[in-house]
């Protein structure tokens, strides 16, 4: 009967006696299935934990001028770096703000009145922000008429700081102002790496009374003082008494390290200023009242200079792919002039008039080149291509290694796919003390502990480690 057979493939069928006799087959398939399932996740387990991923280098690049250490430095830098701005003549505008510190407002007028100034305080920044006339200077017209500073030496300066040094988390990117043995932010267990800023922020504190600070910082006559407060205070109040102490003045500059070129300059007075009011109007009932904050007196200059970037400065590529590149160009209206584009090598990647590249089928390198002219200078900016069969991931040949001290190990990255084109490597210790390693992998053991060795690629950065315990 059809229900006392059990129907294998076409047109076959097994007895209850042949299906008894290879019952044990069922459960054997199974378990064969799960081992095969389980080595499967090991593998891949160990496959991810070898494949640890891109990890860049830390590039640490001098500036074109080292930061400043002394006074003397710190004034010939910013000379220099204005100097150049003033001869170069980048895009100019100039505009002063007027900040009052919010915790530092006093008054007698009682928590009613000291609760309105804090409420009006932003009003009252904006109005005085207001009062300020803005200049500004297009490219390569010059600014000098608008900006009048004295050359200065290190007896103008009273301190300076320059910072230009970062640490980054190697897992997140978090930065901070210092080196940091772990993240908070992604709660990697790796030290903060040092990293260097673009550009230098140069702070230089002038000396109460020196010729410059004179000449950059003068006091304003009351008629300047009654013309900047008055309109804010119009129908509100009259000012009675007023007094300023100048408690100090600052040059705040940022230039770019590789160039030179001063992106902006603020000239910042801080002062404590203490006044009388009397309320007028509506506000009368309040009658006079003793005020005072700390009020910070801001000039600041921007520049911004011409020129041509590109968004990427290397690029790798496969054979026969295709990619482009954007160039940003710097000048008075971009959309009045185009960037010409060339290549090194058209038979490794080639060009087209709006970027787009497309690569060779054979291994290579080119450099492609975006170029423009404005104000009779011409700007560029290259951006170097590989054309390779690119490293997608490494392992090390050991995971773990044991040494005594002073041994000697050796271990091997391997490269997938296994015809790469560049199959090189960086070779790191976490902890020299421990272990160090040479540039052929060579691991030698120093002195008891644990040390992490890895490998980082040259091309695509992926990295894979080895644990190194020395006995």
């Amino acid at each position: 009967m059809a229900d006392d057979v059990i129907k294998k493939g076409k047109g076959a069928a097994l007895s209850e006696e042949n299906v008894s006799k290879y019952k044990w087959v069922y459960p054997a398939v199974i378990a064969l299935l799960c081992v095969i399932f389980v080595v499967g996740i090991g593998y891949g387990l160990v496959t991810v934990l070898q494949m640890e991923g891109s990890d860049p280098p830390v590039v640490l690049t001098d500036g074109l001028t080292p930061a400043p250490q002394t006074k003397e430095e710190a004034a010939d830098y910013f000379n220099k770096v204005l100097e150049k701005a003033l001869a170069e003549k980048p895009a100019f505008s100039e505009e002063e703000t007027f900040g009052i510190n919010e915790d530092s407002i006093q008054t007698d007028g009682g928590d009613l009145l000291l609760s309105t100034l804090k409420y009006v305080r932003s009003d009252f920044e904006a109005h005085l922000d207001g009062t300020f006339e803005k200049k500004t200077a297009n490219f390569f017209e010059g600014f000098s008429q608008y900006l009048d500073v004295p050359a200065l030496t290190a007896a103008d300066i009273e301190d300076f700081t320059c910072e230009y040094v970062d640490f980054i988390c190697p897992s997140c990117g978090q930065t901070s102002g210092e080196l940091l043995d772990g993240c908070e932010n992604c709660g990697s267990e790796k030290p903060y790496r040092k990293h260097y800023r673009d550009n230098y922020t140069v702070n230089l504190t002038l000396v109460p009374g020196s010729a410059a600070a004179e000449k950059l910082f003068p006091a304003r006559t009351k008629p300047e003082t009654d013309a900047l407060l008055g309109d804010g205070l119009n129908e509100v109040a009259g000012i009675g008494s007023l007094t300023t102490a100048y408690d100090k003045f600052t040059i705040r500059f940022e230039a770019v390290r590789a160039t030179d070129d001063l992106l902006t300059l603020r000239f910042i007075k801080d002062m404590t200023v203490d006044g009388a009011l009397d309320f007028l109007g509506e506000f009368a009932s309040v009658g006079s009242a003793k005020v005072g904050a700390c009020v910070s007196d801001a000039k600041i200059c921007r520049f911004t200079w011409p020129g041509l970037s590109l968004d990427q400065k290397t690029m790798n590529l496969g054979f026969g792919d295709t990619d482009n590149l954007i160039a940003t160009l710097i000048c008075d209206d971009p959309t009045q002039y185009g960037a010409t584009w060339t290549s090194s090598d058209e038979s490794v990647v080639s060009v087209d008039d709006e970027g787009y590249l497309k690569a060779g089928k054979e291994p290579g390198k080119a450099t492609i080149t975006a170029e423009y002219e404005f104000g009779g200078k011409t700007f560029s900016d290259s951006c170097e291509v590989s054309v390779l069969n690119a490293v997608e991931s490494i392992r090390l040949s050991r995971r773990h290694m044991k040494l005594a001290v002073g041994g000697t190990g050796t271990l091997k990255a391997i490269f997938s796919p296994g015809k790469a084109t560049v199959k090189t490597v960086k070779w790191y210790s976490e902890n020299e003390s421990v272990a160090t390693v040479d540039e052929n992998g060579v691991v030698t053991a120093v002195s008891p502990g644990k040390a992490v060795i890895y490998a980082l690629s040259d091309d695509g950065y992926f990295r894979s480690s080895c644990e190194v315990n020395v006995k």
